[in-house]
């Protein structure tokens, strides 16, 4: 009800009180007019701030006063100018229904005052909304009234992702900026940076109607270049946006990156560009299938092994079969070829009809085998169909017949200088060395001269970086550096070049001994071998902090077990700082009345290659209980609390039972990236 005893429209609003401004009329010693009951005065809100205004539209807000108390109050002297204590200038701000004279508000009666703000400029704006009441002890009332600064806001997606691009073709995806904000985005620059940036390249269309951007948005219709230029607009205004295109020419089937910086009057913006990484990708590992010269009427074995070359996607194998390309280059399989596909060494699901899937960096080997009948020159193609866009894979097939007996291939391994060999399987435990012989092996035609050796590693842990030592020696040797199976065969050659019919495989089986096993891995996509970046395994005691002695353990703090004085044992094995090696943290007999806390810093990138792939995996008594991966992207350096800078990726948190119970473990997984902000806590 107004002071005329109606209601209108701006009086009918829900009033949430804030807080509330009483005032007992009687108690103050002083009769408040309408008798000794005491008067109450609410106000809400407590202060009118306008925001999200854009310049040159208006917006309107309200204070409601309400009576409460049990007397009527007076209300007079109303007026909205400037607030002397504050910069912002005043007359934007209008108020919409003023009183005449005076107010008069009976109990439970309120009267809403509606204010109108309408920016002229981008610039802060204040204003105080003052008025007079009989209340003894609140004769004078100040309301404050403001409106910050109107901001640009920039919206931009995170990623642009070319999926599987043929070699040597040309692709492209349009990318939004848009200002969200309430003034303009002045563009400073928009430029690529870091990783693959010469494969990728930008341009600023110039006119896109709205039609064409929501259908060019995924790359399906390829606008005229003459909606392109080199340069690109220097402001966007409020609720307006602009366009770029990236370019990407594809020079082979590997990941590649690259970052499109915009630097604006807003803080920095960055998307991540990649291509050939999230779609289904499948590649033989090698040029082609080379059975070199093997003996007529006999059989050759080669093994074959087929990688998923996307890091983020898996990747499904769905039939495989030999034949031979036509004049007009299609496959067509051929039961009569001289090679086949060994399939009791394929997956027991996809020999039987199913399929295959790869995951991320993953592989599948199996054998394939060369039977030649006639001393000639066999030829033929292995097609690979998955959901790899550019199925088939088509792979090469050569071997030569020759009329000799083949060379026998013979080997046995063994833990280095346990004096245990074995023909067929070694078990070991991380960073142990194997060692191999292949001496016994040799040619029925020609038993005193000395074969030529060659051992692989045909199948390894994912991420595993070991690779064998001298493999064109009689006893090479390799380090086991994770956990897992790896897989090494050995064929040798006689004098005449001819290999192996049957080549000679051991499997090594790889697990921890200690009761809590950590292992940190990385890859570096913009970089073969990673070398110059350094990621840090850290372990925490409840009792501390990262990076810091003697309750963290990493690279300066490697074997605490005499500062920590539980019973336990506590070790950083490796400490890599050259991208090559993983590192492992080994804890034996843990406390059970403690939690035990896993996390990876990004230390060091020297050569600037940006994001890195890492992957931890947590073992608890040869189990395996956690695998993650995470991608980080900002390397710091410094350890301890002047480490501020630099992701970090807090991974777990690892209980385990009292020793009565030992298959009995608590596993937290955390999962949090923390970008930027060094080690928590510091």
């Amino acid at each position: 009800m107004n002071a005329s005893g109606k209601y209108s429209a701006h009086l009918l609003r829900r009033i949430t009180p804030i807080f509330v401004l009483c005032f007992a009329l009687s108690g103050c010693g002083e009769e408040g007019i309408g008798g000794d009951d005491p008067g109450e005065l609410e106000i809400h809100p407590a202060a009118v701030t306008f925001s999200d205004v854009n310049v040159g539209s208006s917006a309107i807000d309200t204070i409601t006063l309400t009576n409460t108390g049990e007397s009527d109050i007076t209300l007079s002297e109303l007026s909205l100018g400037e607030d002397s204590s504050r910069p912002g200038t005043h007359e934007v701000f209008e108020l919409l229904n003023p009183w005449d004279d005076r107010l008069s508000l009976d109990p439970d009666e309120f009267y809403t005052l509606e204010i109108e703000y309408a920016p002229v400029a981008a610039e802060e704006h204040d204003a105080l909304l003052s008025f007079r009441t009989n209340i003894s002890e609140m004769t004078e009332v100040d309301i404050e009234v403001s409106a910050p600064t109107p901001a640009p806001e920039l919206l931009a997606e995170e990623t642009v992702v070319f999926d599987r691009t043929p070699v040597g073709s040309q692709e492209w995806r349009l990318t939004e900026i848009q200002n969200i904000g309430y003034s303009d985005l002045e563009i400073e620059d928009i430029f690529l940076s870091g990783g693959d940036e010469n494969h990728f390249d930008i341009s600023f269309p110039a006119d896109i109607s709205e039609a064409d951007a929501s259908e060019v948005s995924d790359g399906s219709v390829v606008a005229p270049e003459s909606y392109d230029t080199d340069t690109h607009q220097e402001v966007v205004a409020a609720d307006e946006s602009m366009w770029v295109r990236v370019h990407f020419e594809a020079p082979d089937d590997d990941f590649k990156w690259t970052e499109l910086i915009i630097e604006t009057n807003v803080p920095q913006h960055r998307v991540a560009v990649s291509a050939n990484s999230d779609a289904a990708c499948l590649e033989y590992v090698g040029d082609y299938i080379d059975f070199g010269r093997a003996s007529i009427n006999n059989t050759s074995q080669q093994t074959v092994t087929l990688q998923n070359c996307s890091g983020l996607s898996e990747t499904v194998i769905t039939d495989m079969a030999i034949g031979y390309l036509d004049e007009e280059g299609e496959f067509e399989e051929d039961e009569d070829v001289r090679f086949a596909i060994n399939e009791d060494t394929l997956p027991p699901e996809f020999a039987d009809g199913g399929v295959e899937p790869l995951e991320p960096d993953g592989n599948m080997s199996f054998l394939m085998t060369y039977t030649p009948l006639d001393a000639v020159d066999d030829e033929a193609v292995l097609s690979v169909s998955s959901t790899d866009d550019a199925s088939p894979l088509l792979v090469d097939i050569v071997g030569n017949g020759v009329d000799l007996e083949c060379p026998i291939a013979k080997a046995e391994a063994r833990i280095a200088e346990t004096g245990m060999w074995d023909e067929h399987s070694v078990f070991g435990v991380p960073l142990d060395e194997i060692e191999f012989d292949g001496r016994q092996s040799y040619d029925p035609d020609e038993p005193d001269v000395e074969v030529v050796y060659e051992w692989s590693l045909t199948d390894q842990p994912l991420n595993s970086t070991a690779q064998l030592q001298n493999p064109e020696s009689a006893q090479p040797s390799l380090t086991a550096d994770i956990a897992g199976r790896y897989v090494v065969e050995l064929v040798v050659y006689d004098g005449a070049g001819l290999a192996t019919c049957d080549p000679a495989q051991i499997i090594i089986e790889i697990e921890p001994q200690a009761a809590i096993h950590v292992e940190l891995t990385w890859e570096v996509p913009a970089a073969q071998d990673g070398t110059g970046v350094d990621l840090d395994l850290h372990y925490l005691h409840p009792n501390g902090n990262w990076s810091e002695e003697p309750w963290g353990v990493y690279w300066a703090n490697p074997n605490p077990t005499t500062e920590w004085n539980d019973g336990s044992e506590i070790s950083l094995d490796i400490d890599d700082r050259t991208g090559q090696e993983p590192e492992n943290i080994n804890h034996d007999r843990p406390d059970a009345n403690y939690d035990y806390s896993v996390g990876v810093y990004y230390f060091s990138d020297q050569p600037g290659y940006g994001a890195t792939d890492a992957r931890v995996r947590i073992f608890f008594h040869d189990a395996l209980i956690l695998e993650k991966q995470q991608r980080l992207h900002t390397a710091g350096g410094g350890a301890g609390p002047e480490a501020t800078t630099g992701d970090f990726w807090y991974v777990a948190d690892i209980g385990v039972s009292p020793p009565n119970t030992p298959d009995i473990n608590e596993l937290q997984i955390i999962d949090e990236l923390l970008e930027d902000a060094g080690f928590p806590g510091n």
